[in-house]
């Protein structure tokens, strides 16, 4: 279903599903094939970003979303290329075990709170992926995933000028 959902999403920044299927009791997905290098590696790489190279992501980011949020499909996370947790907006988004989905560092308030998927939820975890761009780390860090998703229920996300002292706003 979610294999699906993706498969209908039409957009340059979003990589294309074109088919699925079962082979001997296993599950397959049939991808574009994308020449490049991961974000995440990237960010390990080179640690910080300029301004423009971050809101060029951001906003190749935020055009893939869009498309997907047209097409139904919400995310809990941002990683486009992989829409193995996107959920239909109607659904849920608990796992078969009852666990929330999700990279704590990038979770929004709404999912945290009340298990919502949600396109403002996605737009926060882009925000937060910006923030990290721009500065080389998250902006709530802790020892583990619970204290995580508290600060990012019960506290603001600081500005990115507390870490990146001139910025221009």
């Amino acid at each position: 279903r979610e294999a699906n959902s993706a498969a209908a999403i039409a957009n340059p920044h979003v990589v294309q599903v074109y088919d699925t299927g079962e082979n001997d009791g296993l599950d397959y997905l049939v991808m574009e094939y994308v020449h490049g290098v991961n974000l995440r590696h990237e960010m390990q790489t080179k640690r910080t970003f300029s301004v423009r190279e971050t809101l060029r992501v951001v906003s190749e980011t935020l055009n893939g979303l869009a498309a997907a949020h047209r097409a139904g499909v919400v995310r809990g996370r941002v990683q486009i290329t992989d829409f193995g947790l996107a959920k239909a907006a109607s659904q849920a988004t608990l796992s078969s075990t009852g666990m929330l989905l999700g990279t704590a560092a990038y979770l929004a308030p709404e999912m945290i709170e009340n298990n919502l998927a949600t396109p403002q939820g996605d737009c926060y975890s882009v925000g937060i992926m910006a923030w990290e761009m721009l500065t080389g780390q998250v902006p709530f860090l802790a020892d583990n995933p619970v204290t995580m998703v508290f600060k990012h229920v019960n506290e603001n996300v600081p500005s990115v000028a507390t870490v990146c002292t001139g910025i221009d706003p």
